[in-house]
């Protein structure tokens, strides 16, 4: 009875250690070049605020701005190592982690803003 009574109790708690070890919250790093005060920062301030609402605050970003983490290839680097979770990057950095990414900035490849709409229609699913 007793062996039975441990075995059960040590049988149970397998199933407990994964509960126990689950962070209650998460905190993405994300590292941006744009300094804090600019558009493009106040709409990752925004991003995080809305985030952290959704989740009633089990996700949280730590917003790292004006490249107090490095250039973009210090940022994708640190992300690389797992120093970092996101970063905030333009069409040359982006092009390096998807190069298919790159056709948005060609010049002139387009006759009309519908044929823009067009391929970046096709084009989101994989950018997302």
């Amino acid at each position: 009875m007793r062996r039975t009574l441990l075995f059960l109790l040590l049988f149970s708690s397998l199933f407990a250690l994964p509960l126990q070890a689950r962070p209650k919250s998460v905190v993405i790093k994300l590292a941006t070049l744009a300094p804090k005060g600019t558009t493009w920062a106040n709409h990752l301030y925004a991003m995080a605020k809305e985030v952290k609402k959704a989740t009633k605050g089990r996700v949280k970003f730590r917003i790292y701005p004006g490249g107090v983490m490095g250039e973009e290839p210090d940022v994708l680097n640190k992300m690389r190592s797992g120093q970092l979770h996101a970063g905030v990057f333009t069409g040359v950095i982006l092009g390096e982690i998807f190069p298919d990414s790159r056709v948005l900035e060609l010049p002139l490849v387009f006759k009309s803003y519908e044929e823009v709409d067009y391929v970046r229609d096709r084009l989101l699913p994989d950018l997302q």
